[in-house]
């Protein structure tokens, strides 16, 4: 229903129309066969006999998705650039961004930044399982991300370009991923799609989010990718701002 909660079946508009009762403009919420959430305004209209009993229901369907995903966005974009603006402590505020994206718009998120020696270090990680975390900062431990990766993080570093997993089959992880226990490690998590966007000040990157889905089955998209560019704009801005006023203060 519109707060999240299983709808019985008996509380759907449909058949509380063959009781009798109208229904306007109920929303209602459900998975597709792609596994995507779908959200519909429902009416359901009965239609009576001369002796006054339900012959028949009418039924109309209005499909409000992507106005509440626009909705969602908005909000989700709002909260991020009120998160950015409340310190100029912007590896406090990153590590408080990527707890935010998760769930508005990731299962996972993790926050990526280089040093000024151009050493790579991971400034946060977040999923709603704290066990989960751990193992991934148990993976990052073991497997540091080399420079010169052709994937992942490093290779956005390099390019300044987005890179986008649409679907994270195991062919996908055979391939990108050499070592056998690494792998198997990571499909216990159960990825099934993966953003990652650069962080970029005056020109120079200095940092990647990178946004992944799990266990809710999502899959991202170009919208999707659109969101993270945005969202990552906005962290580069906030970094800027505090790098500006920090070379202010030391001046």
């Amino acid at each position: 229903d519109a707060e999240g909660r299983p709808l019985m079946p008996d509380r759907l508009p449909s058949r509380r129309a063959l009781r009798g009762e109208r229904v306007s403009d109920e929303l209602v919420c459900f998975r597709d066969d792609a596994g995507g959430e779908r959200v519909t305004i429902v009416s359901s209209t009965p239609m009576f006999d001369p002796d006054g009993r339900v012959r028949f229901v009418i039924t109309v369907f209005k499909d409000v998705t992507e106005r509440r995903q626009a909705e969602r966005v908005m909000k989700f974009l709002a909260e991020a650039s009120a998160t950015l603006a409340s310190s100029l402590d912007y590896r406090r505020t990153l590590a408080t961004l990527a707890k935010l994206c998760v769930p508005a718009i990731a299962d996972w998120a993790a926050v990526d930044m280089l040093d000024a020696d151009r050493t790579l270090h991971r400034l946060a990680v977040f999923h709603v399982d704290p066990a989960k975390v751990e193992l991934a900062h148990e993976i990052y431990r073991r497997w540091p991300p080399q420079l010169d990766a052709p994937m992942g993080v490093p290779h956005v570093l390099r390019t300044g370009r987005p890179e986008v997993i649409y679907e994270i089959s195991d062919a996908v992880l055979t391939a990108s991923i050499p070592d056998p226990e690494m792998r198997a490690m990571l499909r216990t998590l159960g990825l099934s799609s993966s953003m990652c966007v650069p962080l970029t000040v005056r020109g120079r990157v200095v940092g990647a989010i990178t946004l992944v889905a799990a266990e809710s089955g999502r899959r991202f998209a170009a919208d999707s990718l659109a969101v993270a560019e945005e969202l990552a704009l906005r962290a580069s801005i906030a970094i800027e701002h505090a790098s500006l006023y920090r070379e202010a203060t030391e001046a």
